[in-house]
C-alpha cells in the first residue's frame, strides 16, 4: 500500500511538472510575443510622428519665408523670422548662413556654426533630409532638418528645425518598462490559476 501511494504521488508530481512546463512555455511565448509586437508599435509611432511634424513645420514654415521674403538679404530674413516665428518648445530653431554660422535661434542668440551638419551640407545642396545625431554642444542625441533660404533665384542661408531625441527615447522608456511590469503580472497571474487548476486536475485523476 505504501510502496503504491508513493508511486502515485511520484506519478502526479510528474504531471503536474509536466503541465507547470507546458503552460509556462505557451504563456512566455504568447506574452513575450505581444511584449516585442506592441514595443516595435510605440517606438515606430512616436519616431513616426515626431518625424511628420518636423517635416511638416520645416516645409510649410520654409515655403512660408520662401515666398513672402523674395529679395531680403540672409539677416533681414533672419530678423523676421525671429520676430514672427510661432514659439514651440518642443522645436529649436536656426538661421544659418551660407558659412553654417548661427545668425539667430529661437532665443535670439548667435551661437555656433554647424557647418559640418549633414542635414545643413544636405540644405546649402538645396536637398532636404531628416537626420539623427549627436548635438556637439549639449552632447543630446538630435532629429534636425535644414530647408534652403533663397534671395530670388540664390541659396542664402538655411532655416533648420531641430527636436530632441532624448524626450522621445524618454517616452519610449517609461512605456516600455510599464509594458514589462504588466507583462510580468500577467506571467504571474497565469502560473497561479495554471496552478490551481493543475491542482484540480489532479485531485480528480486520483479519485479516479
Amino acid at each position: 500500500m505504501g510502496a503504491w501511494l508513493y508511486m502515485e504521488l511520484g506519478r502526479m508530481r510528474g504531471i503536474k511538472y509536466r503541465l507547470y512546463r507546458q503552460n509556462g512555455i505557451i504563456v512566455l511565448s504568447i506574452v513575450l510575443m505581444f511584449e516585442v509586437i506592441f514595443l516595435w508599435v510605440v517606438r515606430t509611432y512616436y519616431f513616426e510622428s515626431a518625424t511628420k511634424q518636423l517635416v511638416n513645420r520645416a516645409n510649410l514654415l520654409g515655403e512660408t519665408y520662401n515666398k513672402y521674403l523674395i529679395n531680403e538679404t540672409i539677416y533681414e530674413k533672419a530678423k523676421y523670422i525671429l520676430e514672427n516665428e510661432y514659439m514651440n518648445n518642443a522645436f529649436y530653431m536656426q538661421v544659418i548662413d551660407m558659412d553654417g554660422n548661427t545668425i539667430t535661434d529661437s532665443y535670439g542668440l548667435m551661437i555656433g556654426n554647424v557647418a559640418y551638419a549633414e542635414d545643413v551640407e544636405e540644405a546649402l545642396l538645396d536637398r532636404n533630409k531628416v537626420v539623427m545625431a549627436r548635438d556637439q554642444a549639449y552632447g543630446e542625441q538630435i532629429m534636425a532638418i535644414s530647408i534652403p533660404l533663397y534671395r530670388l533665384d540664390h541659396i542664402v542661408g538655411v532655416l533648420r528645425y531641430v527636436i530632441s531625441v532624448e524626450d522621445i527615447r524618454a517616452m519610449v522608456s517609461f512605456i516600455s518598462n510599464l509594458a514589462l511590469v504588466i507583462g510580468i503580472a500577467v506571467i504571474m497571474m497565469m502560473f497561479i490559476l495554471s496552478s490551481f487548476f493543475s491542482k484540480g486536475g489532479l485531485l480528480n485523476l486520483s479519485r479516479n
